[in-house]
């Protein structure tokens, strides 16, 4: 009966260490988040100050690498 008690103990300290770590995980990504989408805006804005002419559609479909022939994926070295 003494194994039971440990093992249910056991247990439970393992699921509540799992929905611990779950639940700052979660709150770290939440975090990262805001920072790398405050930091994007930030850059989108500057540029659109220096830049009026430039669209912000434009500026994100660079961010996105979604217009052929920008990028990394086109094998640009840095």
């Amino acid at each position: 009966m003494e194994k039971v008690k440990i093992a249910i103990c056991g247990a439970c300290l393992v699921i509540v260490a799992i929905l611990g770590y779950c639940y700052i995980s979660e709150k770290q990504n939440e975090k990262y988040e805001y920072i790398v989408n405050s930091a994007i805006s930030n850059i989108v804005d500057t540029v659109i100050e220096k830049y009026p002419d430039v669209r912000e559609e434009e500026i994100l479909n660079i961010l996105r690498n979604t217009k052929k022939g920008t990028g990394a994926k086109q094998g640009i070295k840095r």
